[in-house]
């Protein structure tokens, strides 16, 4: 096969491994984004605020 043989890929397939990149990148951001947000726990303010409040009575009654 010579120099003169050769043929260049077209530009579709010259520009789609790029694009398809690029769109994993953005897929594999927003989705691990996504699935951190669904997977952590919401914080509960009011058994936080119970905690709290029954730890104050204990320290009352010892001190």
């Amino acid at each position: 096969m010579t120099d003169n043989e050769f043929e260049a890929p077209t530009f579709f397939w010259a520009v789609m491994p790029v694009v398809g990149g690029i769109a994993t990148g953005v897929g594999l951001v927003l989705g691990l984004g996504w699935l951190g947000d669904r997977l952590t726990p919401a914080p509960h303010s009011g058994s936080t605020g119970a905690l709290v409040s029954a730890a104050d009575k204990i320290q009352r009654r010892l001190g």
